[in-house]
């Protein structure tokens, strides 16, 4: 039996989620100009020591198979990730060190960050895909799709038991089919999707990223689109179901920018970079 109301869950939540650092502060108002330079991307970010280490580590990583490797930030940015790429991942890793998994024994820091970049990927060639999208729409969905879970971060942070055992049991289910979302809500009255949600407009993301991120759209957005059909083609089970009358042509999409075998294990090899030492 639950014994946490969502109210309450959500409140507590929020009463204890921490500031975001000065850094993410700074990528989400003085760097949120598409005429941003490397240089200037590379200042802000140079504050933070170890974000600026893993961006550095990240872009040494087998992923990228660099003929020789970049030594600062500003080589990251203007040889390797580009502007958008960088501010979208710093301003990631600035909520993942703010947010402390460490005490949560089931939180697998690998995978999160593994279906964060798949994610970030997916959303972002849905959102190319439309006639109209501009290179900022792409560069905010593949930012959306990165920040997408979170509210399972927060979770696993400030409430690294509950959220242990939860995790604990969908890993458990020996054919991987247990979807998240409702043994969250067994013992929250809440699932990531709305946590996340309710973090992102606390922290001030932007607003189209904070309106994608209603668990139910408030309006068709194609941002709010392109994560329902990102969750089907990365996610293990799919979360949320899709209603029936729209499945075959999500489906569809969803297979046709699934992300491949080998592609997934680029990634990891991105990973290793994100948790470097």
């Amino acid at each position: 039996m639950n014994a946490h109301a969502p109210a309450s869950v959500l409140a507590e939540t929020l009463n204890h989620l921490p500031a975001l650092p000065e850094v993410a502060s700074e990528i989400l108002t003085r760097l949120n100009d598409e005429f941003v330079t490397g240089k200037q991307v590379a200042e802000v970010v140079g504050k933070d020591p170890g974000i600026s280490a893993r961006l550095v580590a990240l872009a040494n990583s087998a992923y990228f198979g660099l003929s020789e490797p970049v030594g600062n930030l500003e080589q990251v940015v203007n040889r390797v990730l580009g502007v958008d790429n960088v501010r979208s991942l710093a301003l990631a890793l600035a909520a993942g060190h703010v947010l402390d998994t460490s005490s949560c024994d089931g939180f697998n820091t690998r995978r999160f960050w593994e279906n964060a970049l798949l994610m970030a990927d997916s959303t972002a060639r849905i959102v190319a895909d439309e006639k109209t999208a501009t290179q900022a729409d792409k560069d905010l969905a593949y930012q959306t799709g990165l920040c997408h879970n979170i509210g399972l971060l927060a979770l696993a942070a400030l409430k690294p038991e509950e959220t242990s055992e939860v995790l604990s049991l969908r890993d458990a289910d020996p054919e991987g089919k247990k979807a998240l979302s409702p043994l969250l809500r067994a013992a929250f009255g809440v699932d990531h999707r709305e946590v996340t949600h309710a973090v992102a407009s606390a922290w001030k993301l932007p607003e189209p990223s904070v309106q994608a991120f209603e668990p139910v759209a408030a309006s068709s957005s194609v941002l709010h689109y392109a994560l329902d059909v990102a969750r089907m083609a990365v996610a293990d089970p799919i979360e949320p179901p899709v209603a029936p009358d729209e499945q075959a042509d999500r489906m569809a999409v969803a297979e046709a920018i699934a992300p491949s075998a080998r592609y997934r294990q680029r990634v990891a090899a991105m990973v290793e970079g994100i948790n470097a030492d």
